[in-house]
């Protein structure tokens, strides 16, 4: 199973997607902040992948923190804004709008496996 740790400052948001994408087979773990996903993920990220929203209140440092601590964790955001967090955020592996789209997440658990398969 695929462990997948969800960054979103709205807790109403967050709970919806945590539900939604543990249907399609992720374990999800939540942070609300930038502080408590790095904490998270310190010192050395054991998630299989962050979803991070684009639009945070420490602001939109998270994913090149992210990138630092793992080069190789799968980073997407997602926003309401999916074209402006695109522009800003070279180092996301992937940017969705919100809401975001199952049948994407589906297509990325499936990309997500291979690669943990091919590392093991």
């Amino acid at each position: 199973m695929l462990s997948l740790l969800i960054v979103e400052d709205d807790s109403i948001l967050l709970k919806s997607l945590s539900e939604r994408v543990t249907r399609t087979g992720f374990t999800i773990v939540e942070a609300n902040s930038q502080l408590q996903a790095i904490k998270m993920l310190s010192p050395t990220p054991t998630l299989d992948a962050v979803i991070a929203d684009f639009n945070l209140p420490e602001g939109q440092g998270l994913v090149p923190m992210l990138k630092k601590m793992g080069p190789d964790l799968p980073v997407i955001v997602h926003s309401g804004d999916p074209h402006r967090a695109h522009d800003n955020l070279a180092e996301a592996d992937m940017v969705l709008g919100k809401p975001v789209e199952m049948a994407v997440l589906m297509a990325e658990r499936q990309r997500l496996l291979r690669m943990k398969q091919r590392r093991h």
